[in-house]
């Protein structure tokens, strides 16, 4: 079985790896990393809606029929190495995280990313843009 890597950021069963993902071949999992928490200051109602949004959208793909491992873990990383030891999934994928740190995370634990499709303009698109262009300016974009 697949395992679909979900961020806090990429709550939408239509984007990235999880719009493609079957209850029959693909489980779900979510990290709630204590480190990720502890990593900077968060206003305290931001953070209760960041994990209550998390354990709605995992309970809404169960409900759905899929087979969601909800991790609470003192990292991201600890909370792969668990899901892996103990399901064994033929491969792990995940929409590509928003943030550069993440991207990074992923590409050190052998994750397969997905292109994300949350914005109008993938980062790919911009760059091929910027290498043409001296200066940026919003209204030649």
């Amino acid at each position: 079985m697949i395992t679909v890597w979900v961020f806090g950021d990429q709550l939408n069963r239509r984007i990235g790896a999880l719009a493609d993902a079957d209850p029959m071949s693909h489980r779900v999992l979510f990290v709630q990393s204590a480190h990720k928490i502890a990593s900077k200051p968060w206003h305290r109602q931001r953070l209760h809606f960041y994990l209550a949004s998390m354990r709605r959208v995992a309970t809404e793909l169960e409900d759905a029929g899929f087979q969601v491992d909800y991790r609470v873990a003192g990292t991201m990383s600890e909370g792969l190495r668990q899901h892996v030891t103990d399901h064994r999934p033929t491969e792990v994928i995940a929409t590509e995280p928003n943030s550069l740190s993440a991207r990074s995370l992923l590409g050190r634990l052998g994750v397969r990313t997905v292109r994300s499709n949350q914005f109008l303009c993938h980062p790919d698109d911009f760059a091929a843009f910027a290498v043409t262009r001296k200066s940026f300016k919003m209204e030649d974009f």
